[in-house]
């Protein structure tokens, strides 16, 4: 396919030669300039994003038996280096996006050529020889120079920015080399071992039909009032049975994908990070427990776990872990919670994450998804920040246990139901966020709530959270009533996220594919 740099000429009449640099720029050197090969940079292109784990490649020297050696990502498409001898190539490989390279070394003939083969650009090069020798050096060099620095583009993945707030200090996999799984198998292995790890994902990993599908009976709950656009639900903990359904549900059958029914156990010390917006889990969703701890999710849209039925499956859940941050993420098409914290102390933060309740079946009959974010647990401490929350209907948060919930510059929109439900022992400071065409910021207040009510009440923050807090903001919105102070000590000493003025920039800011 080609594009406008295809075969390339600049106005001194001459063919380019491309060298692309770490800043996503290229040099083209231009060979019909009167002063022969002068480089002349131009504006960055975007780097391909399709990295692997490293190889090796060797291009000879004049000398037999020395080798010039560096390293470039490999991937799915083999490149070749074509040496002196036409019939004498050696195999490399590089990200797929880079299609395919020839990088020609030369033969004793009256002209030759080298080129840099990216999609949809071709520059080329044809020249009057010096000698053999001098030309593979002096082309060589530029590209040892252009594959070294895309090499080192990819070696440099790794996790942007640092937690606010109460995961403050989660370091995840570390300096652990980056690693790409090949398919589903291997990202569950990696991400239950004990190793730590710098989990890459730069594709989708479908994990529907993986296990099977189960076919038994669940129930149409008395909330679903709209049968096939509503959720039915599956009988996870008995719910079909022991009264939550509601008087007038009734039982009928149902069948569901098995993967997203059971998240996968992530282990201790790891980083699962995306490339751009391409990372994807489809069908199945991530699970910290059992005193696993030091997790970072970034950049991971998680999405498509069996959305018609309540008890599907959740997205992310913490069950006594510590320490995870989860990051520039974005939640979509999920049975039952998108995120939820419970069993024993969690210390969390969620920031910059885009929580899409747009769904085909919702509990409420209003193409809204109702199990949003659940903060259940014994002791739990977490901070939201940043977040972007729009068409939910309910529990965008829901806070019970004796959890703490710092919730710093977010974003509700379009929630045709309630965003707070605070529940007996639950714990809220909410400051600086913005509430857009909110039907009901708050559906109850049982527990204990600091909502930022006026710049003179907000200086009661200063002793406990190091500075004052920030107002709310609300347009077509209820009021977010709460004035308690008395728990603003659980604060002291803790990390406390910082505070901006309430916007509605996490809508622009949220989600994948913007660090």
């Amino acid at each position: 396919m080609k594009d406008e740099h295809d075969d390339a000429t600049n106005n001194h009449g001459g063919p380019d030669l491309a060298g692309f640099h770490s800043d996503g720029s290229r040099t083209h050197f231009n060979t019909g300039s009167p002063d022969g090969m002068r480089p002349v940079k131009t504006a960055r292109r975007e780097t391909p994003q399709l990295c692997s784990s490293i190889t090796r490649l060797s291009v000879p020297t004049r000398s037999p038996g020395r080798r010039h050696s560096f390293n470039t990502p490999p991937s799915l498409v083999q490149h070749s280096v074509v040496t002196r001898s036409i019939l004498h190539r050696h195999s490399f490989n590089t990200p797929s996006p880079l299609v395919q390279h020839f990088i020609a070394s030369f033969d004793h003939r009256p002209r030759s050529t080298i080129a840099l083969v990216r999609p949809s650009i071709t520059p080329s090069l044809s020249i009057s020889p010096a000698s053999p020798f001098e030309l593979r050096m002096r082309y060589s060099s530029v590209i040892l120079a252009s594959l070294g620095s895309l090499a080192g583009q990819c070696g440099a993945v790794g996790v942007v920015g640092t937690a606010p707030g109460f995961a403050a200090g989660t370091t995840g996999g570390g300096s652990a080399t980056p690693q790409y799984p090949a398919d589903i198998d291997q990202l569950k292995t990696w991400l239950t071992d004990a190793t730590a790890r710098v989990i890459v994902l730069d594709r989708e990993y479908n994990f529907i039909g993986s296990e099977g599908t189960v076919s038994e009976m669940g129930c149409r709950p008395a909330s679903n009032k709209c049968g096939d656009t509503g959720q039915d639900a599956i009988n996870g903990a008995n719910w079909c049975k022991n009264g939550n359904a509601g008087p007038g549900s009734s039982e009928i059958p149902v069948t569901y994908d098995k993967a997203g029914f059971s998240a996968i156990n992530v282990g201790s010390n790891k980083s699962i990070i995306g490339i751009g917006s391409a990372a994807v889990i489809r069908g199945k969703g991530l699970r910290m427990a059992n005193n696993a701890k030091n997790v970072i999710i970034q950049n991971i849209h998680i999405t498509e776990i069996n959305p018609q039925y309540i008890w599907g499956g959740d997205a992310i859940i913490t069950a006594g872990a510590d320490l995870v941050w989860v990051d520039h993420c974005k939640i979509s098409l999920v049975g039952r919670q998108m995120f939820v914290a419970n069993a024993a102390p969690n210390r969390v933060t969620i920031s910059n994450t885009e929580f899409d309740g747009n769904t085909p079946w919702s509990a409420t009959c209003n193409n809204q998804h109702y199990w949003a974010i659940l903060l259940n647990g014994p002791d739990d401490r977490v901070t939201m920040q940043g977040n972007y929350i729009h068409h939910t209907s309910g529990r965008a948060p829901k806070i019970g246990g004796t959890a703490l919930l710092h919730a710093v510059n977010n974003y509700w929109y379009a929630v045709d139901g309630h965003a707070f439900d605070n529940a007996v022992k639950g714990q809220v400071v909410a400051e600086g966020n913005a509430f857009q065409d909110v039907k009901t910021t708050l559906n109850a207040n049982a527990g204990q709530m600091f909502t930022s009510p006026s710049a003179s009440a907000n200086t009661a923050c200063a002793a406990d959270l190091g500075r004052n807090c920030q107002l709310n903001s609300f347009s077509n919105s209820g009021p977010l009533p709460g004035s308690d102070t008395s728990f603003l000590v659980n604060f002291k000493g803790q990390n406390v996220a910082p505070a901006d003025a309430a916007s509605n920039g996490a809508a622009n800011t949220a989600g994948v594919g913007k660090i």
